[in-house]
């Protein structure tokens, strides 16, 4: 019985789904004229009546889910997990059984299983929190009390208040409000479903974690954007080799000052904080930068009278990937007349 309805609830969920993606590529692509306010008076009017109808369907969805019209359905009984035990429970095992409401556990498995997008995962996560809520006033007992539990075992509760607490802060990204422009951004990079969030494989599945973790993307996403434009700065007209020559003719701090050079060492750092302690991962971008500019180096000195042991130091050692290394011997051995041994 109650997997028939269940696969009904799956397909009118997914026919939800469909509508609220049909609704926002529209809304996307009907530019109605803005006003010196910013917004016209009828597209805060749809965006409400578009807010209002997520709710109502998703609420229509899952009522008919838990609904205890009819014949009831034994396994959305409140006490049905310590009913079927097949001994007497004891602490702390009693304890998580007790915290346990099956229509609450129903919803939550809606929207960590079933749910494509963010908004309904947010609302069918409203929707646990109420009935579990609604369960433990009836037994008489307080969310407050429920999350302690001893021995470190995480109930239902914790998990469904750890998960809401995550989704919400997929919302208030980078410092953001819970505010019409979120909605209108399409909130921070990490705004997706329970299922996608559960799939990143995060350390620890906490709101500090994800904050910390969201907080180093964002940050690298700046660094190679940054990184990006350095490279893309307009070098002058000359061979790689001549235009090493004269970033070498320039002071070591000229070249530690080179945006290439600053946005390199960031890139790096960033790259460093996310790497587990004690990880033997191999740091192939940093051997990469590393490769780059001791072939920097050794193409310098190739050209220098300097003794080998002179540190050599250039801002942007990448100009070097221009040419090939065919090139570069080729440009050392027939244009600068460089003796092979050197």
């Amino acid at each position: 019985m109650f997997m028939e309805r269940y696969q009904e609830v799956i397909q009118e969920l997914a026919q939800v789904e469909h509508k609220i993606e049909n609704q926002n590529t529209d809304g996307g692509s009907n530019t109605i004229r803005r006003t010196g306010s910013g917004r016209s008076t009828l597209q805060a009017i749809g965006s409400a009546a578009a807010a209002g109808m997520v709710f109502y369907s998703i609420s229509d969805v899952t009522d008919k889910l838990l609904s205890t019209s009819g014949e009831p359905i034994p396994t959305l009984q409140e006490d049905f997990w310590i009913n079927t035990a097949l001994m007497e429970p004891t602490p702390p095992l009693r304890e998580v059984l007790e915290d346990l409401s099956p229509p609450a556990m129903a919803a939550f498995d809606l929207a960590c299983s079933q749910c494509q997008l963010w908004k309904t995962c947010k609302q069918l996560l409203e929707t646990a929190e109420r009935r579990l809520n609604s369960s433990l006033e009836r037994r008489g007992r307080r969310i407050d009390h429920v999350l302690l539990i001893a021995d470190g075992i995480r109930g239902f509760p914790v998990v469904l208040q750890q998960i809401s607490k995550i989704l919400n802060y997929l919302l208030m990204t980078a410092g953001q409000t819970k505010s019409e422009s979120v909605e209108e951004k399409g909130g921070g990079p990490l705004r997706c479903s329970i299922t996608e969030l559960l799939q990143m494989c995060w350390p620890s599945l906490t709101e500090d974690c994800v904050a910390s973790h969201t907080a180093l993307s964002q940050q690298l996403d700046q660094v190679l954007q940054s990184l990006r434009e350095a490279l893309e700065l307009p070098e002058p007209r000359t061979p790689p080799l001549s235009s090493l020559v004269e970033q070498a003719a320039q002071k070591a701090s000229e070249a530690e000052a080179h945006p290439v050079q600053i946005q390199t060492q960031l890139l790096q750092k960033n790259l460093g904080k996310q790497t587990p302690a004690g990880s033997r991962q191999m740091d192939y971008l940093g051997t990469f930068f590393s490769y780059c500019s001791r072939l920097a180096a050794v193409l310098l000195r190739s050209l220098s009278s300097e003794p080998d042991h002179v540190e050599v130091k250039v801002g942007n050692p990448f100009v070097l990937l221009q040419q090939s290394s065919s090139q570069l011997v080729s440009h050392l051995l027939f244009e600068r007349q460089v003796p092979p041994e050197r």
